[in-house]
């Protein structure tokens, strides 16, 4: 594996990362900044936008949101330092060091730091470990990345709560088989659905409704929810039309 993935405007090493670059953060990071465009009251043409990206690895979905919006108050954060120290490589080559923070914060105990000292974002965005399965790999660093042991679906959703602004959005990437449960414990905490799209890798795990990874966004009212799906992989093998257009401001 290449040590960096190259696209339009910018480049993300990874090979000091927990987890390397994927689908899922660029899929999260198109569908977010797709949304957010089209809102009555648009965020991305605001510099005091305030957003945080949870769990910000390389700090992908940072620079996207950098690329797409105005917002000049961006912090990713993640537990593991290696990531961060990559993160701010990143960030600084695609020259947006001045409008992206990034700290090494456990997000579990964020509301015991001085980063709580900001009382709220308009938007909190995360890829977010969601593995809940006991079997894990050797390597602890990808295992905290990628499983729920050490941030769980509820101290997520929790901790968004006490951070979300009134008029924000929350958006997430979740397994499929978790969005029922996840919708409901986030509705709990007085966060509501408003955004859906299923996912599907492929047209055949469309035809037999398998889907694999739901996007969703959330907000402090209640309003008619939009759903919709998106086919990665087309029948031919390709990258669907669908999938290109999401994604086109970003890969080559």
């Amino acid at each position: 594996m290449e040590p960096f993935f190259q696209f339009k405007k910018f480049r993300i090493w990874h090979d000091q990362c927990a987890l390397k670059t994927n689908t899922d953060g660029v899929l999260l990071g198109a569908w977010a900044c797709n949304i957010l465009k089209r809102q009555p009251t648009s965020f991305t043409n605001e510099p005091s936008t305030k957003i945080l990206d949870i769990g910000t690895g390389s700090g992908l979905i940072s620079i996207m949101m950098a690329q797409e919006t105005k917002s000049e108050n961006i912090i990713g954060i993640d537990i593991d330092s290696p990531s961060i120290r990559q993160a701010k490589k990143n960030i600084e080559e695609a020259s947006y060091s001045d409008r992206i923070e990034v700290c090494q914060i456990d997000f579990t105990s964020v509301n015991n730091t001085t980063f709580s000292s900001i009382k709220s974002f308009n938007i909190i965005i995360s890829n977010p470990p969601f593995y809940e399965e006991e079997t894990k790999c050797y390597n602890n660093r990808e295992n905290t990345a990628k499983h729920t042991t050490n941030l769980s679906f509820d101290q997520l959703i929790k901790g968004i709560e006490n951070l979300l602004d009134k008029d924000g959005i929350f958006f997430v990437i979740i397994p499929y088989s978790s969005a029922l449960t996840f919708i409901a414990s986030c509705a709990e905490n007085c966060l509501y659905l408003t955004h859906r799209c299923d996912v599907f890798t492929t047209a055949k795990m469309y035809e037999s409704n398998t889907a694999q990874r739901v996007l969703l966004s959330f907000a402090r009212d209640i309003r008619q929810t939009e759903v919709q799906q998106l086919i990665i992989k087309d029948k031919s093998g390709g990258n669907s039309s669908e999938f290109k257009k999401l994604t086109e401001n970003f890969y080559l």
